[in-house]
């Protein structure tokens, strides 16, 4: 009885370690910043562009505070940084810059897919916002949902121009 316990646990506990989701660890290449926007640039809301080469070309992280939450009663209690992942050239990264800075005159709400989302730009029009603003909504394929605003000058020190 006490063998046919044995096997049955040793049985389990083989099943349990197939199914584990843990993996191994990997050190990671440090990320190269090509540039960012913060608070001490007279930006609200800090935006970053940084990139690692890896084997399948340049991987892209562009990085942004969700503004979904500002002003409302949780705003200084709520920090939701979001991420867009994907690879590029210097050509896409130049074709993403200028869609991006065109988004900033172009009164038409324009759609660009980049990496696992999509990018929605739109001109901010409200009266109590500031003017030369780009809002950029974020749409995940998971149905997530974000977004952040840009100005000609906080654009351009994402880019790096």
């Amino acid at each position: 009885m006490l063998r046919v316990l044995l096997i049955v646990l040793t049985l389990f506990s083989g099943v349990t370690l197939l199914r584990a989701q843990v993996g191994i660890t990997t050190v990671l290449k440090e990320a190269t910043i090509v540039g960012s926007a913060f608070k001490n640039d007279g930006w609200q809301q800090p935006v970053t562009l940084e990139y690692i080469d890896t084997e399948k070309g340049r991987r892209y992280r562009l990085y942004y505070q969700n503004e979904e939450y500002l002003g409302s009663y949780y705003s200084d209690s709520i920090i939701d940084i979001r991420s867009i992942y994907f690879y590029a050239n210097e050509q896409e990264l130049e074709y993403l810059y200028n869609f991006l800075y065109e988004g900033l005159s172009n009164p038409n709400r324009r759609e660009l897919e980049i990496g696992d989302a999509k990018i929605i730009t739109e001109i901010t029009t409200d009266r109590n916002r500031q003017k030369g603003v780009v809002t950029c909504f974020v749409l995940n394929n998971d149905g997530a949902s974000s977004y952040f605003r840009l100005t000609k000058k906080t654009l351009n020190r994402v880019f790096a121009k």
